[in-house]
Parts: structure tokens; C-alpha cells; sequence
């Protein structure tokens, strides 16, 4: 069952007055550590990402960007759920990871973005994957509009398999994606 979107997005200010504090990063015997809050978080902002309409994730992509420490760290959850990709029958995960990139939209670096979706394309190809057509899928439910470095998130995952730094340092570890 995904949260409300406004639950959800509430959750926000309270997280980045905490990460601010670094109150509970590591927990307490009685409490779930902050990180591990942050990472269960992350992955119900995605589902509900995912699921939503094209208003829902721009209302998402907005909130997110508004708080920088949680957009700062929105990369971390998509760490988190490539790292569950073990096997063909894993795809949830892989969307949720291409999802945390989207709603991250390239507003903090387009080089740890191209990182992220590098490591995310490598994990699905061990994993028996293939990660295009979820490029795609997520792609259409990412950002038109250019961030950072002029490109839009639906540029950038749309054409990242044609891209020099795909060439260069992600297909000679899918040799199947280079083909």
C-alpha cells in the first residue's frame, strides 16, 4: 500500500531538521537508526513516484529539491535499492533506483547522476536485467524541463545509451549492451 503523497512529502522537513542535527543517525537500542528511517523512506517516496500522476512527481521532484540535505542524500536510496537487484525477478527495485535518480533531476551534480545510472545499468545486466526499456519506463516519468547542465532528466535517461560515458565506462562491463 503506497502513503499519501502529503504524509509522505510532510515526512520531509522532518527529516532534514534531522540530518541537519544528525540526531539519530545511528540509532538508539529502542529506535531504528536514521539512515535506515531515511532508506525506508526513500524506497515508499519512489513507490508512491512510480504510482503517481505527472503532477504527484512533479510535486515530489519539487519538495525533494527544496530540502537539501534530504536532496543532497537522495542518491543514498537508489544505492539502496540497486544493491536488492540480484535476479531477473528484482525489476521493483531497479524502477525504485531509476526512480530515486529521477526525482533527484540532476539539480546536485550530473556527473554522480551519470554514476548513479552507470551503477544501476551494470547491476541489472549481472543481474540478468535489461535495464532499457526500464530507462524508458522512468524516463517518461522524469523531468522535461533542463536542470543544472541544460539537459533534462528525460534526456539524460533516454540517450544514456548512446552517450560517451556509456560507451567509455559503463557498456565494457554489459557486453550485451554494447552490441
Amino acid at each position: 500500500m503506497i502513503e499519501p503523497l502529503d504524509a509522505l512529502l510532510a515526512q520531509l522537513s522532518d527529516y532534514q531538521q534531522r540530518f541537519d542535527k544528525l540526531d539519530g543517525w545511528l540509532g538508539t537500542s529502542k529506535a531504528k537508526p536514521l539512515w535506515a528511517e531515511y532508506f525506508d523512506f526513500g524506497m515508499a517516496l519512489c513507490d508512491a513516484y512510480l504510482a503517481g500522476t505527472d503532477l504527484d512527481r512533479a510535486t515530489i521532484r519539487r519538495e525533494v529539491i527544496s530540502h537539501p540535505t534530504s536532496l543532497l542524500g537522495f542518491l543514498e536510496p537508489a544505492n539502496h535499492a540497486i544493491r536488492q537487484v540480484k535476479s531477473a525477478e528484482d525489476s521493483l527495485w531497479l524502477r525504485r533506483a531509476l526512480a530515486a535518480v529521477s526525482i533527484q533531476d540532476n539539480q546536485v551534480d550530473v556527473t554522480a547522476a551519470l554514476d548513479a545510472i552507470g551503477n544501476i545499468y551494470i547491476r541489472a545486466c549481472e543481474a540478468g536485467l535489461n535495464p532499457d526499456p526500464y530507462l524508458h519506463e522512468i524516463a517518461a516519468k522524469s523531468s522535461r524541463d533542463p536542470s543544472l547542465d541544460s539537459r533534462a532528466m528525460y534526456d539524460i535517461l533516454t540517450q544514456f545509451t548512446e552517450s560517451l560515458y556509456f560507451h567509455n565506462y559503463i557498456a565494457p562491463h554489459c557486453p550485451k549492451a554494447d552490441s
